[in-house]
């Protein structure tokens, strides 16, 4: 069980579902009245704190979900030789829920489309941190994995997928993408962006 910390090379951007949108698929969505049609369909501030990840109590207040990484991991093994993805799949663990995250969140709202036939536009409201890093938790089983190969895994999660929306994994964005802290530069920009919680 190893813990390695990460520095983000380009902006993270977090989406967590809003419990409007959870309210939606539970319940379903009605059809609006002509009265609702005319009141502003997006709170821009009420989505972005929505949004965001976040821990009841820690270091920091923003959080990432543990899976996402793990998932990260198993792609990259498809570039990383000597490891498989079912490998990582059935004998990497992440005993934290979700990981530490720390950076300054600001309010971004991007023109998007819908998954409909027309790729109706719309905006979205979502947290993006410019500078980021965080810590991770990773258990994993030897001798089939060792500590080279785990942190050669994250490493090279963070080139070719990245963690959030529109990140390298998906092609269009570049965004999400993150370095394992290796060098005294690193580390000391790690500290830099790891204040203590207020």
């Amino acid at each position: 069980r190893i813990t390695l910390k990460i520095i983000g090379n380009t902006g993270l951007y977090m989406n967590a579902m809003a419990a409007k949108a959870k309210r939606s698929l539970l319940l379903g969505g009605g059809k609006k009245t002509a009265s609702e049609k005319k009141e502003i369909k997006h709170d821009p501030e009420a989505e972005f704190f929505a949004a965001a990840h976040r821990l009841d109590k820690g270091d920091t207040l923003l959080c990432f979900p543990a899976p996402g990484v793990k998932n990260a991991m198993a792609t990259a093994a498809l570039v990383t030789d000597g490891v498989k993805k079912t490998d990582v799949q059935r004998m990497i663990f992440m005993p934290q829920e979700a990981i530490s995250v720390w950076g300054r969140p600001y309010l971004r709202m991007d023109v998007v489309r819908s998954a409909d036939m027309n790729r109706t536009p719309d905006i979205r409201t979502r947290p993006f941190l410019p500078s980021w890093c965080a810590e991770i938790d990773i258990a994993f089983i030897s001798p089939i994995l060792s500590a080279q190969s785990v942190v050669a895994l994250l490493n090279n999660a963070g080139v070719v997928c990245g963690l959030g929306d529109f990140r390298q994994e998906k092609g269009k964005g570049s965004f999400g993408t993150f370095s394992v802290v290796s060098t005294p530069d690193q580390e000391a920009a790690f500290k830099h962006l790891k204040p203590k919680r207020t």
